[in-house]
């Protein structure tokens, strides 16, 4: 059931946050890219939830058991938070490179890496949050 909202949570969290970003920055896109982007973000942010959380997020508590039911939730966020962070980190660091050559591509880019970020993040908080405190 924890598999189920984690899901849940991580996709309506992820297409808000995507959504807010995209009204912050929407008059660097067209009207109609911004609703053919907000469309994608639907589909493509519930893909990714499933996806992220059945074959990363289940094997990384399946192979990790035992060290995650050693720490308090806020205790296995500092611990592995590091390593979930690498992946967003790449992404930051190409959207600014790519931002260098092509501001429209740049932020682009930074949609789909924000996108990604707050999928990456928020389903390993969600996670940890039910796996700790069950």
């Amino acid at each position: 059931m924890y598999i189920l909202k984690t899901i849940f949570k991580t996709y309506v969290l992820s297409v808000l946050l995507g959504i807010i970003y995209l009204s912050l920055m929407h008059h660097n896109f067209e009207s109609n890219e911004s609703s053919y982007i907000i469309l994608a973000l639907f589909i493509v942010n519930m893909i990714l939830s499933v996806a992220y959380v059945l074959f990363i997020l289940l094997p990384f508590h399946i192979l990790f058991k035992g060290f995650i039911c050693m720490y308090t939730f806020k205790e296995a966020i500092n611990k592995f938070l590091f390593y979930f962070a690498l992946l967003p980190l790449f992404f930051i660091g190409c959207s600014i490179a790519f931002g260098m050559e092509s501001i429209k591509l740049g932020l682009q880019f930074s949609m789909l890496a924000f996108d990604i970020s707050s999928i990456i993040f928020l389903g390993f908080i969600y996670s940890l949050k039910y796996k700790t405190l069950a």
